[in-house]
C-alpha cells in the first residue's frame, strides 16, 4: 500500500471518527462545567468579554463539526478551518500561548493532507505567512516592545516546527518506495474500463453532468459508482482521488486482454 493512501484507509478513517467524537466530548464537557461560571459572571457584572463569547460560540460550532465529521470523516480538511481559527483567536488574544502557532502548522498541514494545496502552491503558501504576519503586529497594541519580544517568541516556534518538519519529512522520503506513477485499474477486479474512463475524465475536470451524459449513466448512477470506485481505491471521495492521483498516468491494462469489460 502506498504511503500517500494512509489518511483513506478504513483505519485511518476509524481513527478520525474515534478523535472527531472524542474532540465534541471534551469540548461538551468544558462548556457545561468551565465556561457556565464565565457567563455566570458576566450576567453579574453586565461585562461582556469578547474573546470568552467569541471562544463559547466557536466551541459550539465545532462540537457540531466534530459530529460531522464522526458520519464523514472523509471531510478531515474542515479540521483545516478550525484549526485557522482557533490559532488566529489565541495569536492574538494570547500572544505567549504557543498553541497558536502549532493550530496554523496543524491547519496548514491538514490542507496538504486533503491535497487543497496542490494547485498554486507558492500562491498560497505566500498567503498563509502573510496572513501569519498580520495576527503578529495585532501585538502592537502592547506597545513595540512588547509586539518584539511577542515576534521572537513566536519566530522561536515556527524555526522549531519548521525544523521538526524538515527532518521528519526526510525521514519519511529515505524510507519511501519509489514507484512510476501508473495507476493501472485492471489490477481492481471489482473495476472495469469504464472505470478508467470516467477518472480520467474527472482528472480533467470535467463535470459529473458531462460524465454521465458521455458514459448514458444518471448523474445518481454515475456518483453511486463513483463512490464504490473511491472506496475500492482507499481514496474517500473526488477531494481525496485527486488528491492522490492527479499527477498520475491512469490506465487499464488487463494482463490477460480477454478480461477487458466495458
Amino acid at each position: 500500500m502506498e504511503a500517500r493512501k494512509i489518511f483513506y484507509t478504513k483505519k485511518a478513517l476509524c481513527c478520525f471518527r474515534v478523535i472527531s467524537f472524542l474532540c465534541a466530548v471534551l469540548l461538551i464537557f468544558i462548556e457545561v462545567f468551565f465556561k457556565k461560571v464565565s457567563i455566570r459572571e458576566i450576567l453579574q457584572t453586565g461585562i461582556l468579554d469578547f474573546y470568552s463569547f467569541f471562544s463559547n460560540i466557536f466551541n459550539i460550532i465545532v462540537i457540531f463539526l466534530c459530529f460531522f465529521l464522526v458520519l464523514f470523516p472523509t471531510r478531515f480538511g474542515i479540521l483545516s478551518f478550525i484549526a485557522f481559527v482557533y490559532s488566529s483567536a489565541i495569536i492574538v488574544f494570547e500572544p505567549l500561548n504557543g498553541m497558536g502557532i502549532l493550530m496554523y502548522f496543524l491547519g496548514t498541514a491538514l490542507l496538504f493532507a486533503r491535497g487543497l494545496m496542490n494547485k498554486k502552491r507558492k500562491l498560497k503558501l505566500i498567503f498563509l505567512c502573510i496572513f501569519l504576519c498580520l495576527l503578529n503586529l495585532t501585538q502592537l497594541r502592547y506597545g513595540f516592545r512588547n509586539f518584539f519580544y511577542y515576534f521572537l517568541i513566536t519566530l522561536g516556534y515556527v524555526f522549531v516546527l519548521c525544523f521538526y518538519t524538515f527532518f521528519m519529512s526526510s525521514y519519511h522520503l529515505n524510507t519511501l518506495v519509489y514507484e512510476d506513477k501508473n495507476l493501472n485499474l485492471a489490477k481492481y477486479p471489482k473495476l472495469n474500463e469504464r472505470d478508467y474512463r470516467i477518472l480520467q475524465k474527472i482528472q480533467s475536470g470535467d463535470k459529473y453532468a458531462n460524465i454521465a451524459k458521455d458514459e448514458n449513466l444518471s448523474e445518481g448512477s454515475l456518483k453511486n459508482r463513483l463512490h464504490f470506485v473511491f472506496d475500492t481505491l482507499e481514496t474517500g471521495d473526488k477531494q481525496g482521488f485527486l488528491s492522490l492521483y492527479s499527477d498520475w498516468n491512469i490506465c487499464y491494462i488487463p494482463e490477460d486482454p480477454k478480461t477487458i469489460t466495458s
